[in-house]
């Protein structure tokens, strides 16, 4: 099942978490929204074992507030230690409980429910699940991952080469992204693909950016901005005629080489044409 923010608001978050019957966990980067709290709190009233695992320095933000909200809730609570350096986040928006799994692009706060253009994206893959399971262990725990990794997902640190699997695919491809960084290996590969490639970003784009857009457009890469007026970008999307990507990677290199981050490759015709829809929609709404 595939959600698109902010039209379907935060009703499939809140509908994951109420559908959970033994154990559910949660890696996201920021979290503060109220309804998402709320069905935190009657999950566990209800005797669901609820683990919640959040960045402990989001960009410029103070969460102490958040965290005692949190804590308030009665989940198992932790701060994700194997990614608390400078300049290094759990920048990972995932959520599963024993049957499925919730892998999207929205941090949990109001906004990604209300002003941006988000994608969330469930599956009921034992496979994925499994790996999910693993990965949020081994860092809820302070252990450093190594296991198996579901060929499905896109899992940072080290997912360099699936994004460029991502873009170097045959024909057109669509991207949305809230920035763009100079990471050569990626910039190298939407150069070389040119005038197949169109990129949304939101109008709020840093100066640096904007100098990477001018960079690509050499190359014939098709760049619109959005206006925030209309919806903020902050979604992570690569759509082509084969596979489509939904996750919380930046194409920087500290998102794809040092962060956590997750993130899913989709491969289902009718979730591609959805996301290729929502694409054009924004394109022609974008200046």
């Amino acid at each position: 099942m595939l959600y698109i923010m902010p039209n379907a608001g935060v009703i499939p978050i809140v509908r994951f978490i109420n559908n959970a019957k033994r154990d559910l966990d949660v890696n996201v980067y920021y979290l503060s929204d109220k309804p998402i709290l709320n069905a935190v709190r009657y999950a566990i009233k209800r005797g669901v074992d609820v683990k919640i695992m959040i960045d402990g320095k989001p960009y410029r933000m103070s969460i102490r507030k958040e965290k005692r909200e949190i804590k308030r809730t009665g989940a198992h609570f932790e701060i994700d230690k194997m990614f608390d350096r400078k300049y290094v986040f759990d920048h990972a928006k995932y959520m599963l409980d024993n049957h499925e799994a919730l892998i999207g692009t929205a941090n949990f706060d109001w906004s990604a429910f209300h002003k941006n253009r988000e994608y969330e994206y469930t599956t009921y893959n034992k496979n994925i699940i499994s790996s999910l399971k693993n990965i949020f262990n081994s860092d809820y725990s302070g252990v450093k991952f190594n296991g198996h990794i579901n060929h499905n997902l896109v899992v940072s640190p080290g997912a360099t080469q699936k994004i460029l699997s991502m873009i170097d695919q045959p024909g057109s491809i669509d991207i949305e992204t809230e920035e763009l960084g100079y990471y050569r290996p990626i910039l190298s590969a939407l150069a070389k693909k040119g005038s197949a490639v169109k990129i949304i970003v939101p109008s709020s784009i840093s100066n640096y950016d904007k100098k990477i857009i001018r960079f690509l457009e050499k190359y014939r890469v098709k760049i619109r901005l959005m206006p925030a007026r209309t919806v903020y970008i902050h979604a992570k999307t690569i759509v082509g005629r084969q596979k489509a990507f939904i996750g919380s990677e930046n194409f920087t290199y500290t998102s794809l080489n040092k962060n956590r981050e997750v993130g899913i490759i989709i491969y289902n015709d009718q979730l591609i044409n959805k996301l290729k829809n929502q694409f054009n929609n924004d394109w022609a709404r974008c200046r």
